[in-house]
């Protein structure tokens, strides 16, 4: 298997507190890994890490076979990492079209993101430029509501949207944060079957995914991996089925529960 990600003794102090502490794995292409733990373990400084929001105070990011630990967010967008967001933030002035060809848009240096409603798609490379835009909306399920603005999408929707902005740079390595987030039970699954045909679909080269989500009971449907972060730390790796009878992580999530259930 051809390693595409390995972070190496990850650490990273906000103010006083110690977020990650010598964190340290690989992902192989191809996989489907998730990422899970209580709040507050690093688990989204880390991906900030990964794509370049913030940078670590020691360790490194080698993706691809190159060290992209002090590279700007732009550049390893550009050398295939996309990234959603828990929290969707369309741009409502735009329709599902314009919203989900922004990272093209951003890539053409004669056309500013915000301008791109105004943008003409009349040369050879603007039509594929188009048809790569119109085969995500596909993918994602928001061809027939292209022309609609995020305004009039529901929930569910709107993070199809946000899945469809990090597909359409064609990205090796897909960090999905909290897609399940806020989502019904329907919704989880239908986002889930969303995601297993991408990789049924993106097979060469193959896509790889890393997720982080409080979901597991459907997240162990979805990948074929999972790490474990508690207090910035690994404390577990392995398959599904390994985490979930892992002693240390059933003791950190019941421990979490029962604090929950006394406030």
């Amino acid at each position: 298997m051809t390693q595409i990600l390995r972070v190496s003794n990850i650490c990273k102090k906000l103010g006083e507190l110690q977020v990650l502490r010598n964190v340290s794995f690989e992902i192989f292409e191809g996989s489907t890994v998730g990422l899970i733990g209580p709040n507050g373990a690093g688990k989204t400084t880390l991906f900030n890490i990964i794509n370049g929001f913030i940078k670590p105070d020691s360790g490194s990011i080698i993706f691809d076979g190159k060290d992209i630990t002090k590279w700007k967010t732009w550049k390893i967008s550009n050398a295939g990492i996309g990234r959603t967001f828990q929290m969707c933030k369309p741009l409502n002035s735009l329709t599902v079209f314009e919203n989900c060809a922004l990272p093209l848009a951003a890539r053409q240096s004669s056309v500013s993101a915000l301008d791109i409603s105004k943008y003409t798609l009349a040369n050879k490379d603007d039509q594929a430029w188009r048809g790569k835009v119109i085969d995500v909306l596909k993918d994602v399920g928001l061809f027939d509501k292209m022309h609609s603005y995020p305004t009039e999408l529901s929930f569910g929707e709107l993070k199809n949207l946000e899945l469809g902005r990090a597909l359409v740079t064609d990205p090796k390595l897909l960090l999905l944060d909290e897609p399940f987030s806020g989502l019904s039970v329907n919704e989880v699954e239908n986002l889930s079957s969303l995601i297993r045909d991408l990789i049924e679909k993106r097979k060469d080269p193959p896509i790889t995914i890393f997720i982080i989500d409080h979901r597991v009971r459907h997240l162990v449907k979805l990948v074929d991996f999972m790490i474990v972060l508690h207090n910035g730390e690994i404390i577990a790796k392995g398959s599904p089925v390994e985490i979930c009878r892992n002693e240390k992580v059933i003791e950190v999530y019941l421990g979490e529960h029962k604090h929950e259930s006394q406030n």
